[in-house]
């Protein structure tokens, strides 16, 4: 994972090799890759996290980067301690509660991967902490870091939405494509909201 500013205002894309995909499978992907995340996360714990819970959609916004960057790593270790790991990752991002963080922490340290778990944190918190200033610097009324991490299901996308910022686009594919987004994301936030900052984007992206 390798997240590449693109001027000195913050935008900024994810690389995750170069190939080109369309929008619409891609956030559909994430939406079904946060629905396998979590029923993952309860087979092999026996119970949710309320961050799961809560988060939804949003979460595969955030743990596939992070996955991605855990497998391209090499870092020997199976895919059951991937995913606890990632739990642990998204424990403290995503703000689990007290209790569930030092039991996952005890669990992380037993099994020897708490320097996987720090280096992966690091780069959980950069990707957040640069998604939420790439939002606000779009000027748009969200008010709180937990609004804006609402709409991390559009980080996967980020980069296709660069692509169609330099494809000369019409007005009316503009407001297509962003009717497009808003309805397939299904996720408990302002669909207007979601068109305004998909829009702001785009437009950031085009200068």
């Amino acid at each position: 994972m390798k997240i590449v500013s693109k001027n000195q205002v913050g935008d900024f894309i994810i690389l995750e090799g170069g190939s080109k995909r369309s929008i619409l499978p891609e956030l559909k992907e994430v939406k079904e890759y946060s629905k396998e995340f979590q029923k993952k996360v309860k087979e092999q714990f026996g119970t949710n996290f309320k961050f799961l819970i809560t988060w939804g959609a949003a979460i595969g916004g955030i743990m596939m980067p992070l996955e991605g960057f855990i497998k391209n790593s090499n870092f020997n270790i199976t895919e059951t301690e991937a995913l606890l790991v990632l739990v642990g990752v998204g424990s403290i991002i995503f703000t689990e509660n007290e209790e569930k963080i030092k039991k996952l922490m005890k669990m992380i340290e037993e099994k020897g991967l708490f320097d996987i778990f720090v280096l992966t944190l690091k780069k959980g918190e950069k990707l957040k902490s640069t998604f939420v200033s790439f939002i606000e610097s779009l000027n748009i009324t969200t008010h709180t870091i937990t609004n804006i991490l609402s709409y991390a299901l559009i980080i996967p996308v980020l980069p296709m939405l660069l692509e169609f910022a330099n494809s000369g686009y019409t007005p009316e594919q503009l407001k297509e494509l962003i009717m497009r987004v808003s309805y397939s994301t299904s996720i408990a936030i302002s669909g207007i909201a979601l068109r305004d900052i998909v829009g702001k984007i785009i437009k950031r992206f085009k200068r």
